[in-house]
């Protein structure tokens, strides 16, 4: 679950009132040892802002997925390396390995760029830092930094559909932008599990019954 931060700029960016989930605050507790964690509950999202966190199956790449939410509308909340995250100020950039969670609202793996919300802001992640957070395998990290582990790869995938409801929110990237709208309310699960069923199979057929061409002499 993203932490409370980063819920709040996710909320404000999708032209939404964050103040309105800070309710449960008043219930955190000292249990004699510690104080209990103060995370937004995912019951309190959805009853509020009518927006849904859903846990995201990374069958292939992160990449792929990442891609196909955002072109979706929805936001992909992952755990990555802060290692790669200029936000993150010159003591930790490039200097040490921690766990932290992103929201992805766009991406372009053409030009190895996304925009993202980390903390209290919004970002921008391009080259060899883009590579860093989506593509692990292919930016291994080398000597002292050798053991360090993809955290995208097993840590937090989510994805946050947008609400049915609110502002339209606009994030530009090289001159393109994402508009925060709804899903259709009441549309139907299985007519897209259907298209994209259909898309893989077109796909299998073509692999498996390549284009012959003729060279017939005349």
């Amino acid at each position: 679950m993203a932490p409370v931060d980063l819920w709040i700029e996710l909320l404000h960016g999708s032209g939404l009132e964050p103040r309105a989930a800070l309710a449960f605050t008043v219930t955190q507790d000292f249990e004699d040892d510690q104080f209990t964690l103060g995370k937004l509950p995912v019951e309190d999202i959805e009853k509020l802002y009518g927006l849904q966190v859903q846990e995201l199956a990374v069958f292939d790449s992160l990449e792929a997925r990442v891609l196909v939410q955002t072109r979706r509308e929805n936001i992909v909340l992952v755990e990555v390396d802060a290692f790669f995250l200029p936000d993150m100020g010159p003591g930790s950039y490039r200097r040490e390995h921690a766990r932290t969670t992103i929201g992805i609202d766009v991406i372009d793996p053409d030009a190895r760029r996304l925009g993202h919300f980390h903390h209290t802001g919004y970002h921008l992640l391009n080259g060899d830092d883009y590579e860093g957070v989506l593509r692990p395998r292919r930016h291994a990290p080398s000597g002292r930094h050798a053991g360090a582990t993809a955290f995208s790869e097993r840590g937090i995938r989510e994805a946050c559909k947008r609400p049915a409801f609110g502002h339209a929110a606009r994030r530009g990237l090289g001159g393109s932008s994402v508009r925060a709208s709804a899903a259709a309310p009441g549309a139907q699960p299985d007519h897209a599990l259907a298209r994209s069923l259909s898309r893989a199979c077109r796909n299998d057929d073509r692999a498996a019954n390549p284009m012959r061409v003729s060279t017939r002499s005349t």
